[in-house]
């Protein structure tokens, strides 16, 4: 769902069906400046005051983008004049809607101030008023008000958007060019000069800067000259109006005058005197015969003129205060002697539709769960009013095309989104391309198409956490009674871990817990499963222990109230763990991105660092810098780090560069290649990884990293661990063991509570049984190329269990067997998904 700033009045009344709304008056003795018939033309009763019950004069009036406004103190008793604003039809059929009070007063000005007096439009919705020494930029249907110091006797050259030419007052006056921002008093002032015949059009200042007849255009986002013309003026031009391709210029208020087509290249001859230009057409005063005169600019025919209304010369000025033109491929407006307003359509067809202006958010974040607070993605002022608008997204990673808003007679749009779709429903996080598509009013003109990027937070994800990486702290250790009484745990026993208190974790919010487990001084073959407190316990395993050995392996444990539940299947074990992150609802905290697994260090080697074996009490240092993973943004890298060539007895930490030992996560004997996967806090973008005593290769693959960037993927764990895979039995794939250099596909997509589609990652216990031969198994993305990485390392005969987290494609994860053959078993632990 997307709101936008501009809708179709719903009171518009078009003539045809109400001719109470205004009077249709025939001009059919009159021509069109192409030689046509004339358009007819609107006439809009006068306002009555509310309190006198008497006509109202016109104190201003002006037109933009089919937006009438006009001044009078129609309400009498709130003593200042007062700006009423109504909607005209832009098509075929002119009409007129209600009209609606501006909240801000119009001051009367001074008699000798002329320029005072003079009512702009800036196309993009808002009307200009200079009160003493302020402008005023007002809307009713914008809330970005901004008043502007230029000070007393100041003059507006010109306004279009967010640009303002203006000329101070004074005997020494300075020309400013100034970029308007909602709050800024002054404005930017991009540019101070002497004054100079000037025009805006979009971001384009054009200065009539040169000699004769020369023009230039200078934009005014870049600072760079875009154009240069020649009008053929006879003089420096003394005053500059600018509609797309057409520049007026004038030689003064007796001087001969004329437009300059850009698209031709050359100038026709208009009338002199005080004119406005429009889309192909310039309005002229003539005040000797009290008319308004229009002329048509297309240098490819003769120039054509005709009366569109009579308006007797006063002594002062009616530019902009009794009669005016919407440049902007509208109409042309005048209040007659009877106050009423007539709107005269030009007869001449607009020029093709084209964005004036165009201010995308940088890098927007949409929030799902701010459903009343959408996120604006662009402001957009067409050079003319739309006939109609659509707005779309794309999802980029399943290309889905969502329908967000539409509408229609669009003057200027300022989309905004707020994660859901034109029906209400609430999309898939994720980044989305966002497409505007704007059809001109009137029966021409071509499609305008505009695109930007936009990143959906919280919104319909199958996931629900992020990662909240914590400093390695123990919290478990039966050996000493940290966490838990003193004791090792007995067959089938179990043991309730609470891990509220430790500081990051809390119960509000938490759902899973990272924890570095291992088991040691088991009596007797055995597995242990962790499990969020008082919920039923799976047939799944995180960690299959020999008798007599010390074995460690990285769980994401299910939590309730803060609480995780160990269990051991056979003889007694030891238990203990190091907390290294948590995982919360939310999005306030790091987002997963998978990564195919790859390789950084290998001291076998020397990739990633010094072709040696690690010594006791030394460390290796692992650097990701020149890599995603070694991104400002990153706080956590997931390594299967693998020790091998053990000379003895040892255990392996993996730390933040420079940072403490805590714990062990590798506990290898002598001979022995163990695996573990670790999730470890990124400094200055490496870890070290510490060897304890002896000397031992290290090996550290991969899986992925958690960021604080805006875009990666949330975590949901599955508290009952199912089997998904276990080719003993043929679950989930054949019943067979996987020979050497062989491979086994398993579709994970839509089973165990995994999403069909949108998983970006799935978290699975791999055990590897019955193997027979030392070889190694790797879990890596379906379809892609397998990499030298490694997540179990398997002795011949052995039973080891590693966690994996990687990447799933079309639904799908394959596992490589080096050599040998082998059983693999796989427990589901959780998903990621945007």
């Amino acid at each position: 769902m997307v709101r936008h700033a501009l809708a179709r009045g719903a009171s518009i009344a078009a003539l045809s069906l109400a001719v109470t709304a205004g009077t249709l008056i025939p001009l059919a003795a009159t021509a069109a400046a192409d030689g046509a018939e004339a358009p007819q033309e609107l006439v809009i009763p006068p306002a009555l005051k509310e309190n006198a019950g008497t006509t109202a004069a016109v104190e201003r009036l002006t037109l933009a983008q089919g937006e009438l406004s006009v001044v009078d103190r129609s309400d009498d008793g709130a003593g200042d004049s007062k700006e009423w604003r109504r909607d005209l039809s832009t098509g075929d059929t002119l009409g007129y809607g209600a009209r609606t009070a501006g909240s801000t007063p119009v001051l009367p000005c001074p008699e000798d101030d002329a320029p005072c007096g003079e009512y702009w439009a800036t196309g993009d919705g808002r009307f200009v008023t200079r009160q003493g020494g302020y402008l005023y930029f007002t809307s009713g249907k914008r809330t970005d008000f901004i008043g502007t110091w230029v000070g007393a006797g100041a003059r507006i050259r010109d306004v279009n958007g967010s640009y303002l030419a203006v000329d101070s007052g004074g005997n020494t006056p300075k020309q400013r060019i100034v970029a308007l921002a909602p709050g800024v008093e002054a404005g930017e002032v991009l540019e101070e000069r002497t004054p100079v015949a000037a025009a805006l059009w979009g971001s384009w200042l054009w200065s009539a800067d040169g000699g004769k007849g020369a023009v230039s255009a200078k934009d005014l986002k870049t600072g760079a000259t875009v154009e240069t013309l020649n009008t053929g003026a006879d003089c420096v031009p003394q005053e500059l109006q600018a509609a797309g391709r057409w520049i007026y210029w004038s030689c003064g208020a007796n001087g001969p005058a004329g437009v300059y087509d850009r698209t031709a290249g050359k100038s026709g001859t208009v009338p002199s005197g005080e004119a406005l230009l429009g889309d192909g057409y310039v309005v002229t005063h003539d005040k000797a015969a009290g008319k308004l005169v229009l002329t048509g600019t297309d240098t490819g025919k003769p120039a054509v003129s005709r009366v569109v209304g009579d308006l007797p010369d006063t002594g002062v000025s009616q530019r902009r205060v009794r009669w005016t033109v919407d440049r902007f491929g509208g109409h042309l407006a005048y209040a007659d002697a009877k106050e009423q307003v007539h709107v005269v359509p030009s007869g001449i067809a607009p020029q093709p539709l084209v964005l004036l202006t165009r201010e995308d958010t940088p890098s927007p974040v949409v929030d799902g769960f701010a459903e009343d607070r959408p996120t604006l993605l662009t402001s957009l002022t067409p050079s003319r009013p739309l006939r109609s608008w659509t707005l779309t997204a794309r999802h980029r990673t399943t290309g889905k095309v969502s329908e967000l808003a539409s509408g229609t007679d669009g003057r200027w749009l300022r989309p905004a989104w707020n994660g859901r779709d034109k029906a209400g429903t609430l999309m898939p996080n994720g980044e989305y391309t966002w497409t505007l598509t704007a059809r001109p009013d009137g029966p021409t003109g071509a499609e305008t198409t505009v695109s930007g990027g936009a990143l959906l937070r919280r919104g319909a994800s199958p996931a629900h956490t992020s990662f909240t990486n914590l400093p390695p702290q123990r919290v478990l250790d039966t050996r000493n009674g940290t966490g838990v009484a003193k004791g090792k745990l007995g067959a089938k026993g179990t043991v309730t871990l609470d891990v509220s208190g430790v500081p990051g974790i809390g119960t509000a919010w938490n759902r899973s817990v990272a924890l570095h487990v291992t088991a040691t001084n088991a009596s007797a073959g055995t597995f242990v499963s962790a499990y969020g407190a008082d919920a039923d316990r799976s047939a799944g395993s995180n960690l299959n222990v020999p008798a007599g050995k010390t074995v460690s392996n990285l769980i994401i444990a299910p939590v309730n109230e803060g609480k995780v539940t160990f269990y051991n299947h056979a003889g007694t074990v030891d238990l203990i763990a190091d907390v290294a992150g948590v995982n919360k609802i939310g999005e306030d905290d790091s987002l997963y991105r998978p990564m195919a697994p790859w390789r950084a260090l290998d001291t076998r080697s020397g990739l990633g660092g010094p072709k040696a074996k690690v010594k006791g009490g030394t460390r290796a240092h692992v650097t990701f810098v020149g890599t995603a993973v070694g991104g400002a943004d990153v706080t956590a890298v997931v390594l299967n780090v693998t020790a091998t060539n053990v000379t003895g007895g040892t255990f392996v930490t993996a730390v933040p560069q420079g940072g403490p030992v805590v714990g062990s996560h590798l506990n290898p004997q002598a001979g022995e290649t163990r695996s573990n996967l670790v999730v470890v806090p990124v400094k200055d973008g490496g870890v070290d990884l510490y060897n304890h005593a002896g000397t031992v290769d290290l090996i550290a693959d991969v899986a992925g990293y958690y960021t604080k960037a805006r875009t990666g993927s949330l975590y949901s764990e599955l508290p009952y661990g199912a089997r998904l895979m276990d080719t003993r039995y043929g679950t989930g794939v054949a019943k067979a063991k996987v020979g050497a250099g062989k491979t086994v596909t398993l579709a994970v997509g839509g089973k165990a509570g995994i999403p069909a589609t949108g998983a970006t990652a799935v978290v699975l216990n791999v055990t590897a049984t019955n193997t027979t031969a030392g070889t190694y198994v790797t879990a890596y993305p379906y379809g892609t190329t397998r990499s030298s990485a490694s997540n179990l390392n398997v002795p011949a005969g052995a039973t080891v269990s590693n966690l994996v987290v990687v990447p799933v494609k079309d639904g799908k994860v394959t596992f490589y067997n080096h050599g040998g053959t082998v059983d693999l078993i796989a427990d589901v632990q959780g998903f990621y998904a945007e």
